[in-house]
């Protein structure tokens, strides 16, 4: 008997049609940082029910080694940024979106140059909010880079 529970409960667990998802990383936003990397500049990657969809993009920024982007819970693009500057889904700088880590670390040819220097999630009581967590860095000596706080846009 304890073995149908078993099956039962992994079956519930794991079956995606039990399986409820927001769709907040639908889209994931990649661009070139040199002319030999990619001749299209930047792309959207989009996972969804079809399989992986890639579309070039103009997008007024680059994404080195910081970047993050966000969808709808339905799985359409929001924004993105490069973890300087914040991206409409049209491609266009976000109100109060410029500047958001000014410092030794900003490269306006590659973005912020962090790795994993920001990430983003959604409000859960708040489907149209989203936090921007982002590590502000301080030089140190033969170290490189300590994080020097971790600071939060809404």
């Amino acid at each position: 008997m304890k073995i149908h529970v078993v099956i039962f409960y992994l079956f519930v667990m794991f079956n995606p049609l039990f399986t409820l998802c927001q769709k907040h990383d639908n889209n994931w936003v990649l661009s070139r940082i040199n002319e030999n990397v990619a001749p299209w500049g930047s792309c959207i990657f989009t996972f969804d029910t079809t399989g992986l969809r890639f579309n070039p993009i103009n997008s007024p920024i680059s994404i080195g080694l910081t970047g993050t982007s966000m969808s709808d819970s339905i799985g359409k693009l929001l924004f993105y940024t490069n973890g300087l500057d914040v991206i409409n889904r049209n491609h266009e700088f976000m109100e109060n979106g410029r500047g958001l880590n000014p410092g030794v670390f900003d490269d306006d040819d590659f973005g912020y140059v962090v790795v994993d220097g920001i990430f983003c999630l959604p409000e859960p009581s708040n489907e149209d909010g989203f936090y921007l967590f982002h590590l502000n860095l301080e030089t140190a000596d033969s170290l490189g880079s300590v994080p020097h706080e971790v600071l939060y846009t809404y």
